[in-house]
């Protein structure tokens, strides 16, 4: 596989809807990435694409229980349909917040080993693990460059990152995001993606418990909304870490990525305080 085909088979779109009704209307969006380690699977994305009108970086404290209960879907292309009905798989588990918790407090981020943060941070990271074979299979939505060249053909089912292909960022790489933004909608519900590749990002460093990327060209918006939850990949093929914040000040370049580190040291703490 050339590094298009990987990182566009490992991106997902999720959506969530309130679990009070079925409304697609206005779901929330965001993207995801499924993660195979220590003989599980999980499902990643950022904790404000699950809990998206609830989030804020800003509010002080840890372990506020959000008082909406989601329902999840991931988009799963398997037919021709433009309804998000039928395009979309049900996602029958929950997302891991400790003692029900939208969040992780700073007691638990401490015991993972993550230290390098002030007591009103928090980490924008959502995860669950799959208890069983999961039954769905998710194909890839056909991806062009700019010119209408065909990069990623439609119907390849699509793919887990296995751990071993995480790693650390260096000055020297090249990093890619893709993702899928512009959803629009009419009365029936109808959907109209637009795919975007975010390429040549250069790693700048680190700033509190994130990565701090540099984008070639100036931060649009719209080009970068949903995108939150994708994996960050360079040019090998290797991920560096999670997508979960662009800087909206003027003229600004900077993405913010959650590290593959840091991921795998929440993952390693939901597994030993199950033990």
């Amino acid at each position: 596989m050339n590094l298009n085909e990987i990182i566009w088979r490992s991106n997902y779109q999720l959506l969530a809807i309130n679990s009070n009704d079925n409304d697609f209307s206005n779901p929330f969006w965001g993207s995801a990435f499924f993660l195979a380690y220590k003989k599980s699977m999980w499902l990643i994305t950022a904790n404000h694409v699950v809990h998206n009108e609830l989030f804020d970086l800003t509010v002080d404290g840890f372990g506020q229980e959000y008082p909406y209960k989601y329902k999840y879907f991931l988009i799963n292309n398997k037919n021709n349909q433009i309804k998000l009905e039928e395009l979309t798989h049900l996602l029958k588990f929950s997302f891991f917040y400790k003692h029900n918790h939208d969040i992780f407090s700073y007691e638990d981020l401490k015991k993972a080993g993550i230290t390098n943060l002030n007591l009103f941070e928090k980490i924008d990271v959502a995860l669950c693990e799959l208890k069983n074979v999961f039954p769905e299979t998710f194909l890839t939505h056909m991806l062009k460059d700019s010119n209408g060249n065909i990069l990623v053909k439609e119907g390849l089912t699509k793919l887990a990152i296995p751990s071993e292909n995480f790693t650390k960022p260096t000055i020297n790489d090249q990093y890619y995001i893709y993702g899928v933004v512009k959803n629009k909608y009419n009365d029936e519900h109808n959907i109209c993606r637009c795919n975007v590749m975010h390429c040549n990002l250069q790693y700048i460093g680190e700033e509190g418990n994130l990565y701090k990327f540099n984008s070639p060209t100036t931060i649009i918006n719209n080009e970068w909304h949903a995108v939150s939850g994708s994996a960050v990949f360079n040019q090998d093929g290797k991920v560096v870490g999670m997508a979960v914040k662009i800087s909206l000040a003027p003229n600004s370049k900077f993405i913010m990525v959650v590290p593959s580190k840091t991921i795998l040291r929440l993952i390693d703490y939901v597994i030993d305080s199950k033990e």
